[in-house]
């Protein structure tokens, strides 16, 4: 019964409200449509899109800003390596060509947005204020879709030649104050389009170099490899020297096999190449990394100089008819601006500056990389700098034992070893180190040294050898002199003690001659050799042997000590003659001399022991 009861009292609400609900209905219908139509309206009236005179220029400037933006300010060749002034002038070239095509980009578009301006101001119903003065000059009937004159002649049945009204309505110039404002929002909007393309162009041609740079990195050598480049060969012993064009070679093939490896690799060559300057106190390179650093940050900047000499269309005097119409004689006032800003946009632009700092780590490891392979010529400079250093003179004039002259000639041949093992060019990933310069320098450094010791040690063989010579005559001659009083007899026996003597000291000079003649056995002094063989032949001394008499006269009292030394001077007379008459060659001098000394020192040690 309650349930009927209520049924009933809401069927009675529903016919009681029934006329507020259809009118609350209707109104809210005919204010939706009402606004629906006045947005439609609205946006005809406002989106460019939409309207028949703007949407085909709009489609057109979008269309050139895609194309643009596939250019690129940045120009690499696959596969060349440039040094530092080719590669900036390529950029700076590559830039004045992109800036004439931007500049005939630019006209392209001021020429469209003309057009479309010039069509949607007559589609209002106003004429140009440049009009009539341009149309005092006939315009070429192109008709090229998308270009200026094709807008001028698409849709509209225009009178050209009528001109404005002397003085217009408060109404029209309100409509045309407000069409003008229009045109010029499409105008700021073509500005806009063509900034945002010219941004995304520089970001993108920056994008494309740090590509680079980065796919140049992953080729970097490990430190192993670098390290093992220019490897100090070991001092070798006597017994292995002969092996040390086996050594050469073997270190040619493994040099030689990482190659092949690194061509099957199919690695890309260096991008830039620097040389690696020698100096006494360091190891520099030129270009070094803030050269490129400078030279990198140019390019980008120069990058952003070129986008930047793209000017706006909003502020161009040849928009003044649709940003500082004439109306009622007067000109407006210019209350757009100058449109939008390239330059603070690369201000707060923080994946461009983003993109910009990992091109600059990205050359400092190629750097670091570059000053680990310098690091490996550490040992060079050091004795680059030393050999510098030395006053050649004072080893001409002073003083030296055999085993200095001995050291010499191990650490200059050591040397010139290393200088002839160093690689010209390395691959070091994006650089390429060139150390031909420094290669050129490094050669004569040891070399002239070398060639000091190689003067001098001749020298003091000689010096020594015609020391032993006289001596040799002096006591030669004494000998063979007859004695025929008694005083003669008593010099002759006194100087034999005398020489007695002096055995201790010829036999030390012998062996020190020895010494010096020891060090021609190596291979790489045949320079020494010949000038020992200069030296040698140089000498005007000659020998006497004892004679027979003179054997018999004094063999009572000291036969066996005139035995040793009638043996001593024939020998060195015969070493002598036979050294400077049949010795072919300056290899063989060394030896045979060596071999002759030898033979006389024992028999000198054996006059000693005979007393």
């Amino acid at each position: 019964m309650h349930l009927c009861i209520s049924l009933f009292d809401e069927s009675l609400n529903v016919f009681f409200k029934f006329r507020q609900w259809k009118a609350f209905n209707v109104w809210h219908v005919n204010v939706r449509d009402k606004r629906v139509k006045f947005s439609r309206k609205d946006l005809q009236k406002n989106l460019f899109i939409l309207n028949d005179s703007l949407r085909p220029a709009l489609l057109n400037i979008r269309e050139m800003c895609y194309r643009i933006s596939n250019m690129s300010l940045c120009k690499i060749e696959m596969g060349k390596t440039y040094t530092l002034s080719e590669f900036k002038d390529t950029q700076f070239e590559q830039l004045k060509q992109v800036s004439k095509r931007l500049a005939e980009f630019r006209d392209l578009v001021k020429d469209v947005v003309s057009s479309a301006c010039k069509s949607a101001l007559f589609e209002a119903g106003f004429t140009p204020d440049n009009y009539i003065n341009e149309s005092e000059t006939p315009v070429p009937d192109t008709g090229a879709p998308g270009t200026a004159s094709s807008f001028m002649q698409s849709n509209y049945n225009i009178d050209i030649y009528g001109q404005a009204p002397d003085k217009m309505t408060y109404t029209d110039q309100a409509q045309k104050r407000k069409e003008c404002q229009r045109l010029t929002n499409f105008i700021r909007m073509a500005d806009y389009l063509i900034v945002g393309t010219l941004h995304v162009l520089a970001v993108n041609s920056v994008q494309s170099l740090l590509n680079y740079f980065t796919e140049q990195l992953e080729n970097t050598p490990s430190l192993e490899e670098i390290q093992a480049t220019n490897k100090m060969p070991e001092k070798l012993d006597s017994d292995d020297a002969e092996q040390v064009p086996e050594i050469k070679k073997e270190a040619t093939l493994i040099m030689a096999d990482k190659d092949n490896e690194k061509d099957e690799e199919k690695m890309i060559p260096p991008l830039y190449i620097s040389e690696l300057v020698l100096e006494i106190d360091s190891l520099t390179f030129r270009p070094d990394l803030d050269q490129f650093r400078e030279t990198i940050g140019e390019i980008i900047q120069q990058f952003k100089d070129t986008l930047l000499q793209v000017e706006n269309l909003v502020p161009d005097k040849y928009f003044d008819p649709f940003t500082r119409p004439i109306i009622n004689r007067k000109f407006e006032e210019k209350t757009c601006g100058e449109g939008p800003k390239l330059d603070i946009m690369f201000e707060d632009d923080q994946h461009l500056k983003s993109q910009e700092n990992k091109c600059r780590e990205c050359l400092n490891a190629a750097f670091n990389a570059a000053q680990q392979y310098a690091d490996t010529f550490e040992p060079y400079r050091i004795f680059y700098r030393e050999n510098e250093e030395t006053d050649v003179e004072k080893i001409r004039t002073e003083e030296h034992s055999v085993e200095f002259f001995a050291k010499s000639l191990e650490k200059y041949h050591l040397e010139e070893e290393m200088v002839e093992i160093i690689v010209n060019q390395r691959h070091l990933g994006m650089m390429l180190v060139d150390a031909n310069e420094m290669k050129n320098k490094l050669t004569p450094n040891p070399v002239r040294c070398l060639d000091v010791v190689n003067d001098v040690l001749p020298q003091i063989a000689k010096r020594k050898t015609d020391s032993l010579i006289a001596e040799s005559q002096e006591a030669t001659f004494k000998l063979e002199y007859k004695p025929n009083t008694t005083i003669e007899y008593v010099d002759a026996l006194t100087f034999l003690e005398q020489i007695q003597e002096r055995l201790a000291f010829l036999i030390h000079n012998l062996d020190t001659l020895m010494s010096i003649l020891n060090l021609s056995l190596n291979n790489e002094t045949l320079a020494f050799n010949r000038k020992l063989v200069l030296q040698m032949k140089k000498s005007k001394t000659t020998f006497v042997t004892p004679t027979e008499e003179v054997w018999v006269l004094f063999k009572l009292n000291s036969g066996a000590i005139l035995q040793n030394s009638h043996r001593f001077f024939s020998l060195s007379q015969w070493v002598k003659q036979k050294l400077l008459d049949s010795v072919s060659s300056a290899e063989q001098f060394g030896i045979c001399l060596i071999c002759e000394l030898k033979i006389m020192c024992t028999f000198l040690k054996s006059f000693s022991s005979s007393d």
